[in-house]
């Protein structure tokens, strides 16, 4: 039955957000750098400060609304009033940090505050994963440097499927052609490199675990996830269900949880057993699409990335704006995040880093940026010419000073008026 839907979204009422990322330019100090981002509207995001007086600080910016009776998950009634907004939660009240006893800041996706926070930010939010990698490494060096921050860009290890891998490691030996794999799996450190067959194996036998553990309950949704009803909005939409990895990690905790069964199972399986059988499911999909010698699944052969340009499905003309696919490690959790467009045979959006910056606030001129091109002109020598170094999480300087932006000039754009 149709339906009249109306829609409230904090980014279609007016706001100040260009005067905000002006007054961050201006800022000199940490409190105008908070004062200034104040006025900042819509959508809500987050902000890093750090200074050459060794101030750090990270706060999120934006109108966040205080909800009442509801999440703004899925469509509510609006007729009775009981849903309305209760307003914005105050600026002063938004998450922020400033100086942390650790010496250090984290941030990448994750939810930003604890579950005793008062007011309700979302739900879409990563994981920790990457977060406590990255903190890990930090810690792991007494001192760092431009090329240690390097590393820890580069690093590419995924908790999520190594924990996994290792609960395969730890079943009771197998046999037949799971013995091999599951050895494979006891020996592998986690990094999804482009080299390793352990990481395409993890990586798929996540998936398959999950839809095993779903099945019963959500069996007609899981159907259509999976590819057994055409619905591709819903299959494209399921490996970005990050949320799904830590309840699935959860689960692992908990062998004789009631999750463990399997549909149309005449008895309750446990965890060992489905794993065993999920392992053997995922085999049989990775050698039906990619042959039988699990040595040749490397995750550089079954995960890539296409750079792709709006205009780039113009047909004949179309292949001289897109780049690629290349083989990209990483994964969605590692501190190198990598979610390619080819996938599952699934053409996905990609999720990853478009831009990687170090700043070294003791030397202005050894900021270090990596882009995979200066230019959006395909002509241009400087449209891709970065790719490689991005793609490699190599790094090229980022000058401040005039002698030294004078020093690694290639030429310089002049814009007039027309």
């Amino acid at each position: 039955e149709p339906r009249d839907l109306a829609l409230r979204w904090s980014i279609d009422e007016p706001d100040d957000a260009i005067g905000a990322i002006l007054g961050v330019n201006r800022a000199t100090s940490w409190e105008e750098f908070r004062r200034a981002l104040a006025d900042f509207g819509a959508p809500p995001l987050s902000f890093s400060w750090a200074d050459r007086g060794g101030t750090i600080g990270w706060l999120m910016a934006g109108r966040v609304p205080i909800r009442q009776g509801e999440r703004g998950v899925v469509p509510v009634d609006g007729s009775s009033g009981a849903n309305e907004w209760l307003g914005y939660i105050p600026v002063e009240e938004l998450p922020h940090k400033v100086n942390p006893a650790a010496g250090y800041l984290v941030h990448s996706n994750n939810r930003p505050v604890g579950e005793e926070y008062e007011h309700w930010l979302g739900v879409d939010f990563y994981p920790g994963f990457r977060a406590g990698r990255i903190a890990a490494l930090i810690e792991g060096r007494a001192t760092h440097s431009v090329e240690t921050f390097r590393a820890i860009q580069a690093d590419v290890y995924s908790y999520p499927e190594h924990r996994l891998a290792q609960a395969v490691a730890t079943l009771p030996a197998m046999s037949g052609a799971l013995r091999p794999v599951q050895q494979m799996l006891q020996g592998w450190d986690g990094r999804m490199t482009l080299e390793s067959a352990a990481a395409t194996i993890a990586h798929h036998l996540f998936h398959q675990l999950r839809h095993h553990l779903v099945a019963d309950e959500l069996a007609s949704w899981t159907a259509r996830w999976h590819g057994k009803v055409s619905q591709p909005e819903l299959q494209n939409l399921l490996p970005h269900a990050f949320g799904s990895w830590a309840w699935v990690l959860e689960r692992l905790e908990e062998p004789e949880h009631g999750w463990w069964t399997l549909e149309g199972a005449p008895r309750r399986l446990g965890r060992d057993e489905m794993l065993s059988l999920a392992l053997e499911e995922t085999l049989r999909q990775l050698r039906a699409q990619w042959g039988d010698d699990a040595k040749t699944w490397s995750w550089g052969r079954v995960h890539q990335r296409a750079l792709e340009h709006p205009l780039g499905a113009i047909p004949l003309v179309g292949k001289w704006f897109n780049r690629g696919p290349y083989p990209m490690p990483g994964g969605p959790f590692s501190p190198n995040p990598d979610l390619g467009t080819i996938h599952y045979h699934q053409p996905l959006p990609a999720i990853g880093a478009t831009a990687r910056l170090i700043a070294d606030l003791s030397d202005w001129d050894n900021f270090q940026l990596s882009l995979p091109g200066n230019s959006g002109h395909p002509a241009s020598p400087h449209y891709a010419d970065g790719l490689k170094g991005w793609r490699e999480v190599g790094l090229a300087p980022l000058p401040w000073t005039r002698p030294a932006v004078e020093k690694v000039s290639r030429g310089t754009l002049v814009i007039e008026p027309a």
